[in-house]
């Protein structure tokens, strides 16, 4: 700040205001008036009297114009490339440089926004942590509770993502709380569809998780009927997308099918090309639980580069990993499906990105269980960590899937004590949904489990 602070002076010595201000602005960013420091109130002052110049005036308006057409530009771009293809990431990073030491006007929150979504789908947890706090910051000194809103939004597709479920919900909570009742058209543009209908999507996803079936439920009706009354494809993309997610979370095929059919009519009358590799295998999927259509850990490993290009590797492969190990299990390959849930284990935990982790386990132990090779002892300790893992998350719906996989090797083994324990405790609270068949199929094994 202090080299700043002296190039500055020397610039406005020489006519050059506007580099002056250039070179000041950022270099202030973040401080505040110290005594032990009198430098940053001459800094201060100095600034304020650079922006009341003329040129300077011009310069930031000029900039500030550059910095809204490339943000409009990273707009564009997620919707013809994806949320975290190179160039769109590159596109918010030149706004962040063109906006150093811009005005007051430049849409900071878009900015970080967008600096948010670069993190979140290519880079780790942590990365996205970070970014989503910025966010939260910046929209809290802002006193806007739209801001707050969408930025609570983000903080709770964040813990979402990295199977922070509880956490995640109550993130999705407060962002609809501060969003209010109505879709608002000026958000949805600036953020890249409505963040309302996108906080109700991910909650649904987060509530069912949790087992709370009737709050997912509501939520799913209400982003959908938002994206009916959307003139925006980038908020029909989303809840279309997420609501196919949810479909194959919850294994409802009718829903994910019908939704994967949306996202593809969507894509093929607007060019929104950010959904269309998960569209793709969600359609494929849903066609494959009720024909003969083919869906495999190899098909899912060719279409893997479209997802990168996209930005939906890290966060929407892992579900559809889970769907195509099972149909490897299904079909009696376990080699693929082992195959599969290794290497989708391996980069979830580096990227922290981990809300699949206690699926993956799961199925990757019910792989062992097959053929010749099958190995009891492997799968009770995949199987086991799942239901460790579920727990660990607050992933209830996770967990008991999980436990009654493993009670079922148990009661195989002639482990029924072991069996009744590990379904009595994940079965507690649960009482038969349609949203759940796992539930009656759990205790209609418990009880016929000797005491």
């Amino acid at each position: 700040m202090l080299a700043a602070l002296s190039l500055a002076k020397l610039y406005q010595s020489i006519g050059r205001p506007a580099d002056a201000h250039a070179v000041l602005a950022p270099a202030l960013e973040g401080f505040l008036p110290a005594p032990e420091m009198p430098e940053i109130g001459e800094a201060g002052a100095l600034l304020r009297t650079l922006e009341g110049d003329e040129a300077v005036k011009s310069e930031l308006a000029q900039r500030d114009r550059r910095v809204k057409l490339q943000l409009a530009y990273g707009a564009a771009l997620i919707s013809a490339r994806g949320y975290g293809a190179e160039e769109t990431v590159k596109a918010f990073e030149r706004a962040h440089e063109l906006s150093a030491g811009a005005g007051a006007t430049v849409d900071r929150l878009a900015l970080l926004y967008g600096t948010w979504l670069g993190a979140v789908t290519t880079e780790s947890f942590e990365e996205a942590s970070k970014a989503a706090a910025a966010l939260l910051a910046e929209a809290t000194e802002a006193r806007n509770a739209n801001a707050m809103g969408v930025a609570h939004r983000a903080m709770g597709a964040t813990l979402l993502y990295a199977g922070l479920f509880p956490n995640a919900k109550r993130e999705f909570d407060v962002a609809i709380s501060l969003l209010g009742t109505t879709d608002d058209a000026e958000l949805a543009w600036r953020f890249n569809g409505a963040p309302r209908a996108a906080a109700h999507i991910l909650r649904a996803i987060a509530a069912w998780v949790m087992s709370e079936f009737d709050q997912a439920a509501k939520d799913t009706d209400e982003a959908t009927a938002a994206a009916e009354r959307a003139d925006d494809a980038m908020t029909r993309g989303y809840v279309y997308g997420w609501a196919a997610t949810f479909g194959a979370v919850c294994r409802d095929v009718v829903l994910t099918g019908r939704n994967a059919t949306h996202l593809l009519k969507l894509v093929a009358d607007t060019g929104l090309r950010t959904w269309a590799p998960a569209a793709q295998e969600f359609e494929r999927w849903s066609r494959s639980m009720s024909t003969d259509a083919i869906f495999s850990a190899g098909e899912l490993r060719a279409g893997r580069l479209a997802f990168k290009e996209v930005g939906q590797d890290k966060i929407i492969t892992p579900v559809i990993g889970v769907l195509a190990a099972e149909a490897e299990v299904r079909n009696g390959r376990a080699d693929e499906a082992l195959a599969l849930t290794g290497e989708l284990i391996t980069e979830i935990r580096a990227s922290g990105l981990r809300w699949q982790e206690a699926e993956l386990l799961r199925v990757s132990g019910e792989a062992r269980l097959l053929g010749q090779s099958a190995d009891p002892d492997r799968a009770g300790h995949d199987l086991m960590a799942a239901v460790v893992v579920a727990r660990e998350h607050g992933a209830r719906a996770f967990q008991l899937r999980a436990a009654l996989s493993l009670a079922k090797l148990y009661q195989s083994i002639a482990r029924a004590a072991e069996a009744k324990s590990i379904l009595s405790s994940a079965l507690e609270g649960f009482r038969p949904t349609p949203e759940f068949p796992e539930i009656a199929e759990a205790q209609a094994l418990f009880a016929a489990l000797p005491s």
